[in-house]
């Protein structure tokens, strides 16, 4: 049996204070994408791409209810 290569092409990451995060990779070089939007950044890494999402925009994609912070 033949297992097919395994990859990860995107990783998503939540916050609940998106100045913070972005600034972080930021200060590593790492260049916000251009399809990048207010509730959303995105972040083209050596193949994969972060996606960083503002906790509240990531919850209501996965139509969950999030707990006060």
């Amino acid at each position: 049996m033949s297992l097919s290569r395994q990859r990860i092409t995107l990783v998503t990451l939540g916050a609940g204070d998106m100045d913070r995060p972005r600034a972080f990779y930021e200060a590593w070089g790492w260049v916000p994408h251009a399809g990048s939007q207010p509730g959303v950044t995105f972040c083209q890494m050596n193949g994969p791409v972060l996606a960083l999402f503002g906790r509240d925009h990531l919850a209501a994609d996965g139509s969950l209810t999030l707990p006060p912070a």
